[in-house]
């Protein structure tokens, strides 16, 4: 078979491509009606304007999107909302796909194979838009840079002809546009080293380093330069510089935010999953071994059942599935992983020792003496990506799973093209046995994994079955029987008592009801739990309140705690210690007791108090 022909899409497999890397993100719309932060980051939207100045400005082109989202017809739905937050992460994919495909050559249905595995792993809510929007412009960023090293990916060096230039230019505007979508997208510059990397490849002069590099930070200057134009035009130099201020601040009170913190979590990670690759191998090695020996004796030149298969080549075959089956059936047992397809555990090891894998084989490619130049480049960018990506947050290896979309169906080539060589060559079959094995149970647990999960929304494995009804923003939405009650419930009293123009202070880990209530905040946050909002900040801004007559919801949880209630405590997943000596909670208690505040309405979700006037 011609491999370019082979290599280019027919139109019927374009259009399959199109189509399902634009609807699969849209599977779970109409789920992911829970408490935190899916609806806190569409609370962020809907209530944009008031937001905690520190989050507007670091994360500002993300909350600037979904605010343009809610205006959009059905953007007032979440199920709306889910749609078109949905929709960047298929334009990203698809965008993978296309420079997969088009430009790196990878052929069209392993690509369209790596981009719905990426898929599969988006377990964060496409509303946070700050994540989804930080991927979509990195992979824009690094197609363009690609294309700017490599001669619209044709070439081996860089050329400094006008294509070229613009796509340098390029590449730095979406890398520069990404600081404001998500202010830690800072370390994404470190993508500069590719640059420089493909002119010493290249071999290159010295003004060639240079004039690449300005290109690169003139579209990275132009885009910081217009929307920090448009933040200082709209809100004010100080205020801009104020909530940056406060964003470095915040690493005193969340130390896991610290560049330390981020970088020693994702290293334990990969310790931890290190031995799960290690025993892979072991076994990979030991079918080897096996097939080696067997060649060398009289019993594995016979040849099985008439055909020309002798036993030296399929023993090793048959006893490397077994093994590998059997080493998966005892991580299984050891809990691992599981198949609980609604746990973020299910997949997480399998998806590690994958993202190990990925390091390896790019390290090789863009070492090995014989690969091509623009084959180097794009294995550098890719090992950049996956150091990156994590910074910026306290998630571990997780965000390297939100953004498999380049990385998957290059790698997954990679692999292929390794495996056809040892067959090619009649080399260690026990090899590729083992490592189809692994990538087939990896499969079905990433598959699995993106059909059944849904962040905190059954993850402890209760049915989505119930419509929420009542609530106009939750229209359409489903989840668990409770849940749907408790939002259904709490919303008609609102409804009824006519509170729906009161604003909210809400504690206990439910920041979302803001959103699914259409509550504003009468502080500048309807998440104050988190670290990142500092107590003196939440102090001043209470103080600030005075005697406004606000309403006050508690998490049923947090409630439990405050009445000593251990059975609320335990069904809330709440720890005395979480609350013990909170002063955040101790300025709501205050101002309950200061200002007569009483217990209006309850449920087995929900304690709100209104003024006891």
């Amino acid at each position: 078979m011609d491999e370019n022909k082979w290599i280019k899409p027919g139109k019927f497999i374009v259009l399959l491509s199109v189509c399902l890397l634009l609807l699969y993100p849209l599977r779970h719309i109409c789920y992911g009606a829970e408490f935190t932060d899916t609806g806190y980051s569409l609370g962020n939207y809907r209530f944009y304007e008031h937001m905690d100045g520190m989050w507007v400005f670091a994360t500002y082109l993300a909350n600037a999107l979904g605010a343009f989202f809610m205006r959009l017809p059905f953007g007032q739905y979440m199920m709306g909302m889910n749609v078109y937050t949905g929709l960047v992460v298929g334009v990203t994919a698809l965008s993978a796909w296309y420079f997969m495909t088009y430009k790196v050559k990878v052929p069209a249905l392993l690509s369209l194979f790596g981009e719905i595995l990426a898929l599969s792993l988006c377990w964060c809510p496409t509303s946070i838009l700050y994540n989804y929007l930080t991927y979509l412009f990195f992979t824009l960023g690094m197609i363009f840079l690609y294309l700017g090293l490599t001669c619209g990916g044709e070439g081996d060096i860089l050329r400094t002809d006008k294509k070229s230039r613009i796509c340098l230019v390029m590449a730095g505007v979406f890398l520069g546009a990404n600081v404001l979508v998500r202010f830690p997208n800072l370390s994404e510059a470190a993508l500069i080293l590719a640059v420089w990397y493909a002119c010493l490849h290249g071999k290159l002069k010295v003004r060639d380093y240079i004039t690449s590099t300005l290109w690169c930070i003139l579209g990275y200057v132009v885009a910081v330069g217009l929307t920090l134009g448009g933040i200082v035009v709209t809100y004010g130099l100080d205020a801009y510089i104020t909530g940056i201020q406060d964003l470095f601040a915040m690493q005193a009170d969340a130390p896991d935010y610290t560049l330390y913190s981020m970088v020693l979590t994702v290293l334990l990670d990969y310790k931890t999953s290190s031995r799960w690759l290690f025993l892979f191998l072991f076994l990979a090695v030991l079918c080897g071994c096996i097939g080696q020996l067997l060649k060398h004796v009289s019993i594995g030149k016979r040849t099985l059942f008439g055909t020309k298969r002798t036993v030296a080549e399929v023993f090793p075959v048959c006893f490397g599935t077994v093994l590998s089956f059997l080493a998966a059936l005892g991580l299984y047992k050891l809990w691992v992983f599981n198949v609980r397809y609604y746990t973020l555990e299910s997949m997480f090891q399998w998806v590690a020792v994958f993202l190990l894998i990925s390091i390896v084989s790019l390290t090789i490619n863009w070492l090995r003496p014989g690969a091509r130049g623009r084959d180097k480049v794009l294995s550098f960018m890719l090992l950049i990506l996956i150091g990156v990506t994590p910074l910026g947050s306290n998630n571990h290896l997780y965000p390297n799973m939100n953004n498999m979309f380049l990385v998957y169906p290059y790698v997954l080539w990679l692999l292929l093209r390794f495996v056809r060589y040892l067959y090619k060559k009649h080399a260690d079959v026990g090899f590729n046995t083992v490592l189809t094995c692994f990538l087939l149970i990896m499969t079905i647990q990433v598959l699995g994994f993106g059909f059944v999960f849904v962040f905190r929304d059954g993850m402890s494995g209760q049915k989505r079955d119930t419509r929420i009804t009542g609530n106009p923003t939750l229209t359409g939405m489903i989840t668990n029987e409770r849940n749907a009650k408790a939002i259904a419930t709490l919303t008609e009293f609102i409804e009824t008592e006519n509170l729906e123009d009161k604003k909210v202070l809400l504690y206990g880990q439910i920041p979302a009801l803001s959103y699914y209530l259409d509550l504003e905040p009468a502080i500048s946050t309807s998440w104050p739990d988190l670290r990142s909002y500092s107590y003196e900040k939440m102090a001043k801004e209470m103080e600030l309140l005075g005697d406004s007559d606000c309403l006050i919801l508690f998490g049923a949880g947090l409630q439990g705690y405050l009445e000593g209630d251990e059975e609320a405590m335990k069904d809330g997943d709440v720890r005395p210690e979480t609350y013990e000596d909170d002063p955040k909670l101790n300025l709501l208690t205050n101002r309950i007791e200061t200002y007569n505040y009483k217990i209006v309405f309850r449920n087995d979700r929900f304690v709100l108090y209104g003024r006891n006037q």
